[in-house]
């Protein structure tokens, strides 16, 4: 049975989600989009960016993985150079690989906007929606409220490979992630979003896919979001009043 939220921690979803702004949850990467083509990734000394680093979750009773985002240094073109920084928030998108976070290897990385072609992403161009749902859930990952990492993170992996098997908190999330695509995502901007995925990880161990988050949303985009995650809490009676 889908697990519901009560009326307060609705409402308190709603108020962290569509009130905090979201250059305190998603740092910028470069103004602008990101071209499709080859670049090379290097790994920050620290997992993330977002305060105090990933939160553990186990999904199973032998694997325990991390969720929130990763921290990472990009460069772009053919022949780039090994990144020198600034570090930015990435956020994987692959349950079924390790990311081999060595700090002195620069991986090569194809760079592909979530706007433009995706033929070199793992889900190729008919993943478009997968990545759309996956982006949209990053978008609400937020260092003040670790404790909804889980969910959001296991539902981003769900939606894009199928595991882990969701929990409770994990359907919510999906539902929520769905039940914005059926509504065009309430006009968010997904030129903001772009995908990294290794080229060479035979050699450099660099297996898993992320997101990264290349500007931050204009307030007007913020209330927009805010506003539509509210619906979709009422829709899905998350937002409901007490039984009499």
């Amino acid at each position: 049975m889908r697990r519901h939220l009560s009326s307060v921690s609705g409402l308190a979803l709603l108020l962290a989600f569509g009130t905090a702004p979201l250059s305190a949850q998603v740092h910028a990467l470069y103004p602008g989009q990101i071209s499709n083509g080859p670049g090379k990734l290097l790994w920050n000394g620290v997992n993330s960016s977002m305060s105090s680093g990933c939160v553990a979750s186990n999904y199973s009773s032998v694997n325990g993985v991390c969720t929130g985002p990763y921290s990472a240094k990009f460069s772009f073109g053919a022949a780039a150079p090994t990144p020198t920084g600034p570090a930015y928030d990435i956020f994987c998108v692959d349950f079924s690989h390790e990311a081999y976070t060595n700090t002195s290897i620069a991986h090569d990385t194809y760079f592909s906007n979530l706007t433009s072609d995706l033929g070199n992403t793992r889900a190729g161009n008919a993943g478009l929606n997968k990545y759309k749902e996956a982006a949209w859930l990053a978008s609400h990952f937020n260092s003040g409220n670790q404790s909804s990492w889980h969910g959001i993170h296991g539902a981003i992996w769900y939606i894009v490979q199928g595991v882990p098997v969701p929990d409770g908190d994990m359907t919510t999330w999906i539902n929520l992630a769905n039940t914005a695509s059926a509504n065009n995502f309430y006009g968010y901007d997904f030129s903001q979003w772009a995908l990294a995925t290794p080229t060479n990880e035979q050699t450099e161990g660099q297996s898993q896919e992320f997101l990264i988050h290349t500007v931050v949303p204009e307030p007007a985009s913020l209330l927009l979001m805010g506003s539509g995650l509210f619906i979709t809490l009422f829709g899905m009676g998350v937002l409901r009043r007490p039984e009499a």
